[in-house]
């Protein structure tokens, strides 16, 4: 059985927690991490959730929807020397059902991913993204 990891970032003290995302009524904005041990929801800032995509990165930092990436593993071709520098983030695309690294004009396929390094996230270093465009 696969299990659906998630982060998003508490409201109770701004850190990223991990686990199950779930719905709890008794919480305004109604989502919450649960933690798979204790068993403890923390509230979490609407937004800023985010699904493990099952891959890892150059460094075996985990890839989450969200994460800003860079490709930074130049070998002299053509074809890799147009994704250095750019910064690329991870989506979740409905169409396809699957997670994508994007940044504007080009999509990086997930093969590659082990390659790059999570840099950052949209929901902390927005101006990431924004070098892109």
């Amino acid at each position: 059985m696969r299990y659906h990891k998630f982060r998003g970032k508490s409201k109770i003290d701004g850190r990223w927690r991990y686990g199950y995302l779930t719905e709890i009524s008794m919480f305004p904005e109604k989502l919450a991490i649960k933690d798979p041990i204790s068993g403890t929801c923390i509230p979490i800032i609407p937004g800023t959730q985010g699904e493990f995509t099952s891959l890892y990165d150059k460094h075996r930092n985990e890839i989450y929807e969200g994460d800003i990436l860079i490709y930074d593993n130049y070998d002299g071709t053509d074809y890799k020397e147009w994704h250095i520098g750019k910064h690329y983030v991870i989506k979740w695309d409905e169409e396809e059902a699957c997670f994508e690294c994007v940044c504007p004009g080009n999509v990086m396929s997930a093969s590659i991913w082990k390659d790059m390094i999570v840099v950052g996230n949209v929901f902390e270093n927005p101006e990431l993204v924004e070098e892109n465009n």
